[in-house]
């Protein structure tokens, strides 16, 4: 179980600052509800976000390119580059992935930049940026988004304009990156909860957060 897994010394401070602030919003009388998941689940959900968002982005981005490759093996070799570059390149747009998340709830959070903490979950290969302090709604929503917008939407949209079969397939490797995110907000948007007194705070282990309404 992922939440049994050895946790970093910076993981457990920010677990106790979770727990203490979680009391403090239940005794201001909040109602605390759990949108955690499993990190195995989220994944999982990336591969087949990444085998859906392969098959649909190629088949529309060749709609709107037909004839611009002599074949599959030439699409294909334009895609990504070399081992080497796939490498370097996707680890730049991880890193950018995760500063995205923090320099978006930076803007909205009392304290910026003092507010977000970034990690490595080692045992399951995950980067993560997780923000220590409760969020209304609408700005954790976006702050999650983020990376997917700016690496994944708007680059497969600028593919298909362009024909760039490289830009293509990073947008798409991008998109699958940003499942996680898109289960957390799914979660977020079918709690059932509304209303103006909503704040999100990220779990600092689990993937997810947790909501407080009143």
């Amino acid at each position: 179980m992922e939440d049994k897994r050895n946790l970093t010394q910076d993981e457990v401070k920010r677990l106790e600052e979770f727990t203490k602030i979680c009391a403090d919003f239940e005794e201001q009388g909040y109602t605390k509800k759990d949108l955690t998941g499993s990190i195995i689940v989220a994944n999982v959900f990336s591969v087949a976000v990444l085998i859906l968002a392969f098959a649909l982005g190629l088949f529309v981005f060749l709609k709107f390119n037909e004839g611009a490759f002599t074949g599959v093996s030439d699409l294909l070799l334009k895609m990504g580059g070399n081992l080497l570059t796939i490498i370097i390149v996707f680890i730049a747009l991880t890193v950018l992935h995760e500063l995205l998340h923090g320099l978006t709830w930076s803007m909205f959070s009392e304290n910026h930049w003092k507010d977000v903490s970034f990690g490595f979950m080692a045992k399951y290969v995950t980067p993560y940026c997780s923000l220590k302090t409760p969020l209304k709604k609408g700005p954790y929503i976006l702050g999650t988004l983020m990376p997917l917008i700016v690496l994944g939407i708007v680059p497969y949209v600028l593919s298909v304009i362009t024909g760039s079969a490289f830009i293509l397939f990073y947008s798409i490797m991008m998109t699958a990156a940003a499942a996680g995110d898109m289960m957390i907000v799914f979660k977020i948007l079918t709690s059932g909860v509304s209303g103006e007194d909503v704040l999100v705070l990220d779990h600092p282990t689990l993937v997810g957060s947790v909501m407080f309404y009143r």
